[in-house]
């Protein structure tokens, strides 16, 4: 009886094993304008309605909006020409690895939700040479416990309201949590940060501003900063601005962990901190150190313009 079942287990096994690849249905976490967009191993078309929802009524390999591919490699997210709004949900939204190729002019917006971009413990790849404008009242753009990369594209990612952020990308518990940006334009705003990673940032060959600003009591602002490792420019142009009524601010600042340091090579970086009478000991243009007891490694009363070639 045992040899028995054990034989007909090993058929079924030897069974499942030869069945073709496209028998199985592809397993992706993707929400677009909180929809799910994902049909199996099938491309996925879809327009953008007056509203900011999307549909496939009419949608076609011709004629499309939003196209996901599962079948590529990496699995894919085109936005052509793209306006989408969601209030409910994260418009865009990803427990996978996801690259988001950019055609033409695109939108994404929420008013409600903290991101405007949300993927979860994976990494986020932008390309394809195109724009996106994305707004949100929180973490506009955001990474968590994965890495972002940008690269040949304009992005614009607005935080605008209390606590937000630009673009933000960490990973406590593992190795991701980097930002890397090349041959891209990107402009990130937001109250308390413009851009922030929880390891390095590598910028080259780009245009950056990042800007954070708050007039709120006790709330400081920081454009670009690091938390753990360090930050490289190199050959680009960046200009950072950061603004609080009563604490500290920091314009380009990382952690001393891990031998951390501030690196511009090949670049031009302009960097303004205003922070009210009595905190200017906490107004940094360039810090490599926590903020209290910082080194102010170039600048004067806070702004700094500065060459390297």
């Amino acid at each position: 009886m045992i040899k028995r079942v054990f034989g007909i287990m090993l058929c079924i096994c030897m069974m499942v094993t030869l069945l073709p690849a496209t028998a199985w249905a592809y397993n992706f976490t993707l929400t677009v304008a909180g929809t799910n967009v994902v049909d199996g191993n099938n491309i996925t078309y879809l327009l953008c309605k007056d509203d900011g929802s999307i549909t496939s009524d009419g949608a076609s390999e011709a004629n499309y909006n939003v196209k996901f591919d599962p079948t590529a490699t990496p699995t894919t997210l085109t936005l052509n020409n793209a306006a989408i709004v969601c209030d409910t949900k994260e418009p865009i939204y990803s427990e996978d690895d996801l690259t988001i190729k950019l055609v033409g002019t695109n939108t994404v917006t929420t008013t409600s939700m903290g991101s405007a971009i949300y993927v979860y413990r994976k990494d986020l790849t932008f390309e394809g040479g195109g724009t996106l404008n994305a707004t949100s009242p929180g973490y506009c753009i955001q990474v968590h416990g994965g890495d972002l990369v940008v690269s040949g594209v304009t992005i614009t990612a607005e935080g605008n309201g209390e606590n937000s952020r630009g673009i933000v990308v960490f990973d406590n518990a593992g190795s991701g949590g980097n930002i890397t940006i090349s041959s891209a334009t990107v402009t990130a705003k937001g109250e308390t940060y413009g851009i922030c990673a929880s390891n390095s940032i590598n910028i080259s060959d780009s245009t950056v501003t990042a800007t954070a600003a708050t007039t709120r009591n006790g709330v400081s602002a920081h454009g670009i900063s690091s938390d753990s490792s360090s930050i490289s420019i190199t050959g680009s142009t960046v200009t950072v601005t950061a603004k609080c009524i009563n604490h500290g601010s920091s314009g380009i600042f990382c952690s001393i962990f891990n031998n951390a340091k501030i690196t511009i090579t090949d670049s031009t970086v302009t960097v303004k901190t205003v922070a009210a009478e009595g905190y200017s000991n906490k107004a940094k243009a360039l810090s490599d150190a926590p903020e209290f007891g910082a080194t102010l490694l170039t600048g004067t009363d806070g702004r700094l313009t500065r060459t390297v070639r």
